[in-house]
């Protein structure tokens, strides 16, 4: 009796689905995405990119920038990756400024943007221009922008990886579908290990580092601007930490208010179910947080 009690308790907690606590400040809106979102028209511009470690829901980034910005306006990625954001939002008839650390990454966005120039069939496309730099020295490479769509890396992502050997078994066996891209080199596990990447910081390093980005945010985007930020909580030492809330107390510092608070269900990808099988008592993650935060149109001295 004591050990079905003892696996009720246990079947019983491992059903927490974990809450920010920006929930308490705002409730968000659910929106409808499902995880095949990231396949259909846009592939055919974005095939290297389907390797990029951390891909944006593309229907995620059609609702933001429809919603948010007008067409001929300018969209800044800070975090732009394998160019994503732009291949959509060029299509929407919006033009867009890829700032991304890694040259890799700028390779595959450079790929994208003239796929999307070549294709006679689009008719009006917004410009693309893809630029590798620092997302902490943004206003370097621009003046301003209508709308600001990014992403923030993970904290510490590269001293996290235990979960990598098993990848490489299952690389070793080719018994799923990530296992065979593993294997055959089409899918990176992680980015690189440089220490220019955000990522790869300690937690207090990251955030000193995300509050330089915000803030480089706030200073190029015009007055009255919107900026979304898509994040998603994340497990370390078998808890959950609490990266929305966290990065919302930043963009506050920064100078951002808060406008609307949008939840989207996440995939359920290998990394998340080998996780939960080891550790079925850490709550689980089950939503991504996107906070669309507005700069004021009148703004006080918060630079410094």
């Amino acid at each position: 009796m004591i050990v079905c009690a003892r696996e009720k308790w246990r079947t019983r907690t491992a059903k927490r689905e974990f809450i920010s606590k920006i929930e308490a400040i705002q409730p968000p809106k659910r929106l409808p995405f499902d995880s095949t979102s990231n396949r259909g028209r846009y592939d055919r511009y974005l095939s290297q990119s389907k390797s990029h470690p951390s891909k944006m829901n593309r229907k995620l980034i059609e609702f933001l920038v429809s919603k948010y910005t007008k067409r001929d306006e300018v969209v800044l990625d800070v975090m732009a990756g394998g160019g994503s954001s732009g291949v959509v939002a060029s299509q929407l008839g919006r033009h867009s400024v890829h700032v991304e650390l890694e040259l890799e990454f700028v390779r595959w966005a450079d790929q994208a943007s003239l796929r999307v120039a070549e294709d006679a069939n689009l008719g009006f496309t917004g410009f693309i221009i893809n630029v590798q730099g620092d997302a902490r020295k943004t206003s370097h490479y621009l003046e301003r922008v209508d709308f600001v769509l990014t992403s923030p890396p993970y904290i510490d992502q590269n001293r996290y990886s235990n979960i990598e050997k098993r990848v490489k078994q299952l690389a070793e066996s080719r018994t799923t579908g990530v296992g065979r891209q593993a294997a055959e080199g089409k899918y990176r596990i992680h980015y690189s290990s440089s220490k220019k990447n955000i990522g790869n910081l300690n937690e207090k390093k990251y955030f000193r580092a995300m509050f330089k980005v915000y803030k480089e945010c706030f200073k190029v985007l015009k007055k009255g601007g919107r900026a979304a930020i898509v994040v998603r909580p994340l497990t370390r030492n078998k808890s959950v930490f609490d990266l929305p809330y966290q990065t919302w107390l930043i963009l506050q510092k920064v100078g951002f208010r808060l406008v609307d608070l949008y939840t989207m269900k996440i995939p359920r990808s290998l990394w998340t179910s080998m996780y939960e099988k080891h550790y079925p008592l850490v709550a689980k993650i089950r939503r991504d947080y996107i906070i669309v935060v507005r700069k004021p149109r009148t703004v006080a001295s918060l630079l410094g």
